[in-house]
């Protein structure tokens, strides 16, 4: 994963009645799309909060950290406006975030 230099980071959002969320990384070598890594999360509301207060946010950035303990260090990175990875990708801190 060293030579992957531009990621694109998305995620399925309310597309199922399990409330389940699946995220990947999709990296960009040779101008062609390679999967890297998904994370599929059950997402479960708490007793404080009618929403997930961090959870998302929180297992984002151990998803990416994992991916970066592996090797994965791009120097570009898209994404769209979800601010759980936004959040996340805040493990990547020489990386310019492009969001769409």
């Amino acid at each position: 994963m060293t030579n992957v230099m531009e990621i694109y980071v998305d995620s399925t959002h309310k597309t199922n009645v399990n409330k389940a969320e699946l995220f990947t990384i999709i990296g960009e070598e040779g101008g062609v799309g390679v999967p890297l890594g998904y994370m599929l999360m059950e997402k479960k509301p708490t007793e404080d909060s009618r929403l997930f207060p961090g959870e998302v946010t929180a297992c984002c950035t151990r998803f990416f950290s994992y991916a970066r303990e592996l090797g994965l260090n791009p120097t570009l990175l898209h994404t769209d406006k979800c601010t759980s990875e936004i959040g996340g990708l805040q493990v990547f801190p020489t990386c310019r975030i492009i969001v769409w």
